[in-house]
């Protein structure tokens, strides 16, 4: 039987505590995070497929049209996946957010793989305001963050709440969750953290409208479509 020896105990000890670092690294840097995809809006609707060019400006887009140019695409949203559930930053919803609740601007213009563009029409569906606010803790303050839907037929409004500063806090129809932030300060050079993020259930803003909308999401693609019920 092999003896005890205070040096086999002392490996011992760093071998557990080597152990619980790495744990607790790969939670933090490497695991117990989410990721990112940056992605595209569409719209499929009466079996017609349709993208929102960036910028999603009309008059870029029509000037774009009558020259004959064709108008870019941008991955500009990042859409956060998780068991199945799609969440997004509050302050990316609006384009979303007008196409789930029907108010969009349609362009007819067969391509080889889709068949048009599509804007965000020109109802106040999507408002945005922030303050700051001072806590029970002399010189300390937050910034209070709020997004405000409205309904274009209930006019009903969904309120979505945040706290920011050097911590974030859920307030209201939000959640945080970890996700992996990726840089490029210059070619050649990633930079990544995980950082604390407030997102929104997209399912939350689908329950809201209850217009029979739907959403899909093409991993291939990187699209994700709002689904038109007509």
């Amino acid at each position: 039987m092999m003896k005890s020896t205070p040096m086999l105990k002392v490996k011992i000890i760093w071998g557990i505590v080597f152990m619980m670092m790495a744990s607790v690294f790969y939670y933090f840097f490497i695991g117990g995070h989410l990721e990112g995809k940056s992605v595209l809006i569409g719209l499929k609707k009466n079996d017609k497929v349709y993208l929102m060019p960036f910028p999603a400006n009309r008059n870029i887009l029509e000037e774009a049209l009558r020259q004959n140019t064709k108008p870019i695409f941008h991955k500009s949203f990042n859409l956060i996946e998780e068991d199945g559930t799609y969440y997004m930053d509050p302050n990316q919803l609006e384009s979303l957010v007008h196409l789930i609740a029907d108010d969009y601007i349609l362009y007819d213009q067969k391509e080889p793989s889709f068949d048009g563009y599509v804007l965000q029409g020109m109802r106040n569906l999507y408002s945005f305001g922030s303050q700051i606010e001072n806590t029970k803790v002399k010189g300390e303050q937050v910034q209070h963050y709020e997004v405000t839907l409205h309904h274009n037929i209930t006019n009903q409004t969904m309120e979505i709440g945040w706290l920011g500063y050097t911590k974030v806090k859920p307030l209201q129809n939000c959640v945080v969750k970890k996700i992996k932030d990726v840089t490029n300060p210059f070619p050649g050079t990633s930079i990544g953290s995980v950082k604390e993020t407030i997102v929104v259930d997209l399912q939350d803003i689908l329950d809201f409208y209850n217009n029979g909308n739907t959403l899909e999401y093409n991993e291939e693609e990187n699209v994700l479509y709002v689904i038109s019920k007509d």
